[in-house]
């Protein structure tokens, strides 16, 4: 998962702390972003470690069906 904000203030004077975080599948905390500062991170996802992961935790199975219409 990754959830990204923004660093500043806007021009109706909302300020913006940041924290935009990377997680891994099993919720591990993946990047050092700190907050207050524009930053730049490079991570590397390993696609066959989520593979495996949703192989052995397959909880969209129990999702819902549904329709946006």
């Amino acid at each position: 998962m990754i959830g990204v904000n923004r660093v500043g203030v806007d021009g109706n004077n909302v300020d913006y702390c940041g924290e935009s975080r990377i997680f891994d599948p099993k919720g591990n905390r993946m990047d050092k972003f700190e907050s207050n500062q524009e930053q730049v991170e490079t991570v590397h996802l390993n696609k066959s470690f989520l593979e495996k992961y949703r192989k052995d935790f397959p909880v969209h199975l129990d999702a819902d069906k549904f329709k946006i219409i």
